[in-house]
């Protein structure tokens, strides 16, 4: 991987971690009142959350270390689908409100556009 390609990887990780980190804070935080919106209990949205700031940490220090940043993006690809797939399973059973169903469709496409940069930057070979 060349210089600019591993700059790049690592400032999509960085990216990645940061809106990852900041969803999971503002989810965290701020469970009851969205827990309310989305028809969801306030532990459900914490939760969320917190496992968004942790994998926005992972990311990020994955990221800040040339020896590691090769596993952290095949790490984030590998997280970024598994959170595309399992929100396609959820959004198509019809357990969430319309607007819960927006969020993660929303959500989703963010990740998966993380997670194909990331895969395309690991796959470059420039």
């Amino acid at each position: 991987m060349s210089t600019t390609t591993t700059d790049r990887l690592s400032t999509v990780m960085a990216a990645d971690a940061a809106v990852s980190a900041a969803s999971g804070l503002v989810l965290a935080l701020a469970a009851g009142p969205l827990g309310a919106w989305f028809d969801l209990t306030t532990s459900v949205v914490a939760a969320v959350g917190v496992l968004f700031v942790g994998h926005g940490a992972i990311l990020w220090r994955t990221g800040r270390r040339p020896d590691r940043l090769r596993a952290g993006a095949r790490y984030g690809v590998v997280a970024n689908l598994v959170w595309v797939t399992a929100a396609v399973v959820v959004a198509t059973t019809g357990l969430l409100t319309a607007t819960a169903t927006i969020a993660l469709v929303v959500v989703s496409l963010v990740a998966g556009a993380f997670g194909v940069t990331q895969w395309r930057l690991l796959l470059s070979r420039y």
